[in-house]
């Protein structure tokens, strides 16, 4: 008897190979979820107006579930895929857990590639594939005019209206020409101390032609198109190095340098990180290329894997010359619509045998207003007619026919007027330090000619006096400890213990008390252990007397637990012991799945009695490792998240004490940052009274450094965060007795450790770092706080996987500045 339940299509990514699938299933008897992080289908090729202020980020997007919402066989879904069992159809997500399959559609783009230089140079040169980097590249173009109307000087001013582009493949020679209209007829009579027709616009190739994929002659018609425009077009050049402020290009063999303050990049772009697991679930990791594509057969499917596919820009689909189909969207769009035919028919009970082919409908690219060249087989156009041909194809594919009617309407008033009428600085991310950036551009020059070096200030000569271990109970798990000193020189020690794991259902809050500056350390006291995981132990002394421990609760053993379970014991993602399934099960299993989740929140409990007892837990709005912060005048500041289901990242403000809490203020989100990356703040308040907050950042810029954002009004408005050139995370911040300021943070890196610098100007700057440990064997550690002892010895404690212990220890340094370093 057949069975009544229908087949499972999941399809990840919803771009252009992903529309063009769901939409072929659309009459299939098929149940299908269409996941993707994000809820919207980007037209990607038309990125570059964002950029540019041509059109608004909604004329070029439309929701997904507006897209599909007749579509009645189709359930979207935001989230994200994080890995893949083919032998059991599964695809793991991010929220959601498992889910199941029979046929899997894997088609979710490309990302910027630099060749190897990713983390310093994605910061200072982004790349243009989202929404969020076409805002944040309009911001910092149209920010470097407004910084330049301020400018007197007249070298920085012209830093600041070079703008260069790495790359003269279809998306550079697009921005470079655009750019170039934007300033010589947009903006032309809009400012009154800077001419912008004077804006310099190069564009760096290091091939001999630009559009060196078109015929040479629609190539030399474009290099013409571009110059008319004022571009400079740098053929067989070479992009050396990027600092902040200037570039280095390797030209006719010289090092020549361009002071700069706007790098885009546009020179190459690599296959979506899930084609990696993709090939890991395949157990091939030969399937893929240099690129990071993986190799698809002659049906866009995995080899092995019949019912999974990939398509567009992360699939290497190999042609009878040997060569693989480019990463545009027609391949993407073909290779979708092709998937969900060929899906389509299995579930009828039939096949298409008929391999792929790709029909080449011709390739196109605009250089600016009525420029464009256009190839298609032995045809070739350039010029206005190639342009309108540019301005159909585009128009005809946008998702929605309110897009196209927008865009036409757009289109056509921009060009009878040369307005642009996007050109909205949406974030203010240069205004909360734009003496800082010019002070920087400044040295930049100079260190281009070799008269100034852009170093941290040096660090401070330290003495470790002794670190060791200070767990009580070896065998146990700890982490995340937050270390405090009280008015009469008492440490208070807040750290989640009783742990069998980073991850697992049994964290306890524990607190340790030492009345010899760390000498020695008194049992461990538990404060709390609620049903599910107790993570992050903050900890303070009010200014009333009162103690504070913060911390919150966590379900992230969950997915763990699932998947061990599947798993036969000891097994490659399963537990070494069934003794271990148990117990976590019936850790798991004591409370309901909504009793679970009800107990997931920000803590924090209270003693007004010098900790020997404690009221019950309170829900506060946020957290972060190291809890919140006296001021002098007595208010409690608490930055963090509120997690679990809200992003919101902020300061909360307490005048009671500790027993409520209200919100202060939201942080601003630096252009092209997600707030839900930001995490683990801390805050401290300088000598001279301003705020200084440091954020944990995980957005793919400046991925794994510190943040850093100011308040001058106690709170009530932050600067946009920026990066202060620390690459480690989180931070803990103190100031200490001679008003410098301290930041400790542990180090991921090898040499795995933790570090500390310190800061003379009230966080302007920050020394070079001071090495704490540099011994570790993995990157699970750190966390580290400090407090400065009467005699002025620090005491700094943190947790670490060490050599000889599985398990992370509570580890203590105790030391001090030289002599020399204590009167700064």
């Amino acid at each position: 008897m057949m069975s009544s339940r229908l087949p499972k299509v999941v399809i990840i990514g919803g771009g252009f190979a992903g529309m063009a699938c769901t939409r072929a299933l659309a009459r299939s008897r098929a149940e299908i979820k269409l996941i993707d992080r994000r809820n919207f289908f980007l037209f990607q090729p038309l990125l570059y107006q964002v950029a540019t202020g041509g059109l608004s980020p909604a004329n070029i997007a439309a929701p997904l579930r507006s897209i599909f919402r007749r579509q009645r066989n189709v359930q979207v879904l935001m989230d994200s895929a994080i890995g893949f069992d083919f032998h059991k159809q599964l695809v793991q997500l991010q929220t959601e857990g498992p889910i199941e399959y029979d046929y899997l559609v894997v088609a979710t783009g490309s990302t910027h590639h630099y060749f190897g230089n990713d983390s310093h140079w994605e910061p200072l040169a982004p790349g243009l594939k989202t929404l969020e980097d076409a805002t944040g590249i309009r911001a910092s173009i149209l920010g470097a005019f407004e910084e330049a109307e301020k400018e007197d000087d007249a070298i920085k001013r012209a830093a600041l209206l070079t703008f260069v582009v790495i790359g003269g493949g279809p998306t550079g020679v697009e921005m470079a020409g655009s750019i170039c209209e934007l300033a010589r007829y947009t903006l032309r009579n809009d400012f009154r101390s800077i001419d912008p027709t004077k804006a310099r616009v190069l564009v760096v190739e290091n091939s001999p032609l630009i559009l060196d994929k078109y015929h040479p002659s629609l190539s030399a018609s474009a290099k013409k198109a571009l110059q008319s425009l004022g571009v400079e077009v740098w053929n067989e050049s070479k992009l050396d190095e990027i600092h902040p402020g200037y570039v280095v290009i390797r030209r006719n063999g010289e090092a020549v340098t361009v002071a700069t303050r706007n790098v885009i990049w546009a020179a190459g772009v690599k296959a979506s990180p899930l084609a990696k697991l993709l090939a890991e679930a395949a157990e091939d990791p030969s399937l893929l290329d240099r690129s990071g594509r993986i190799a698809v057969d002659q049906h866009c499917a995995i080899p092995k894997f019949p019912n999974v596919y990939t398509a567009g820009d992360m699939a290497a689909f190999a042609t009878a010359d040997g060569k693989t189909l480019p990463g545009v969207a027609p391949v993407a769009m073909q290779q979708g619509e092709y998937i969900g035919r060929r899906i389509k028919q299995a579930i009828l009970g039939g096949s298409i045998d008929r391999p792929f082919q790709y029909w080449d409908k011709g390739t196109m690219a605009t250089i600016g207003r009525s420029r464009a060249i256009v190839e298609f087989g032995s045809w070739r156009l350039s010029g206005r007619i190639a342009w309108l041909a540019w301005l159909f194809i585009h128009i005809l594919y946008l998702a929605r026919f309110e897009n196209r009617v927008l865009v036409m309407f757009q289109w056509f008033w921009n060009y009878v007027t040369r307005n642009r009428s996007a050109r909205l600085i949406t974030d203010s991310l240069r205004k909360e330090n734009s003496s800082i950036l010019s002070c920087i551009l400044a040295c930049s020059l100079l260190h281009a000619v070799g008269l100034c070096q852009l170093p941290h200030p040096p660090s401070p000569s330290i003495e470790i006096l002794d670190t060791r271990v200070i767990s009580w109970k070896p065998p146990l798990y700890h982490g995340w400890s937050t270390l405090a000193r009280r008015k009469d020189g008492e440490l208070l020690l807040a750290f989640s213990g009783g742990r069998e794991a980073h991850v697992c259902p049994f964290g306890r809050l524990e607190f340790m008390r030492s009345k010899d500056h760390g000498a020695t350390w008194g049992w461990p006291q538990v404060l709390l252990d609620s049903p599910i995981d107790d993570r992050d132990a903050g900890v303070i002394e009010t200014n009333a007397g009162s103690i504070l421990v913060t911390h919150f609760t966590s379900l992230a053993y969950e997915p763990i637990l699932e998947r061990a379970e599947r798993t036969p014991v000891g097994q490659p993602g399963g537990f070494a012991e069934q003794k271990l399934i148990d117990e976590w099960r019936a850790a798991r299993d004591r409370l309901t799945p909504e009793q679970r989740r009800s107990e997931l929140g920000c803590f924090l409990i209270r003693s007004t009695d010098g900790g020997v007892t404690w009221s019950q837990r309170m829900r506060v709005p946020v957290n972060s490792p190291h809890g919140p912060v006296v001021m002098r005048n007595g208010r409690l500041l608490y930055a963090g998240k509120a997690i679990w289901g809200n992003d919101k990242v902020g300061v909360c403000e307490s005048l009671d004490d500790g027993l409520t809490w209200s919100w202060l203020a939201e942080l601003p989100v630096r252009d092209g940052d997600e707030m839900r990356q930001y995490h683990e703040l801390h805050l401290v308040e300088a000598s001279n009274g301003d705020l200084i907050c440091h954020i944990r950042n995980e957005n793919r810029q400046s991925d794994g450094e510190t943040l850093q954002s100011e308040s001058t009004d106690g709170g009530k408005t932050w600067s946009v965060p920026h990066t202060i050139g620390v690459w480690g995370i989180p931070s803990h911040l103190l100031r200490l007795s001679d008003g410098r300021l301290l930041m400790s943070y542990g180090y991921r890196r090898p040499p795995f450790g933790n570090q500390a610098r310190v800061s003379a100007d009230n966080g302007t700057t920050w020394s070079e770092p001071i090495v704490m440990s540099a011994d570790g064997i993995t990157g699970d550690l750190g966390y580290p706080s400090t407090v400065e002892c009467d005699d002025g010895t620090l005491v700094t404690v943190w947790y670490e996987v060490m050599s000889g212990s599985p398990l992370a220890q509570l580890r203590q340094a105790r030391w001090r500045f030289v002599a020399s370093d204590q009167t700064k």
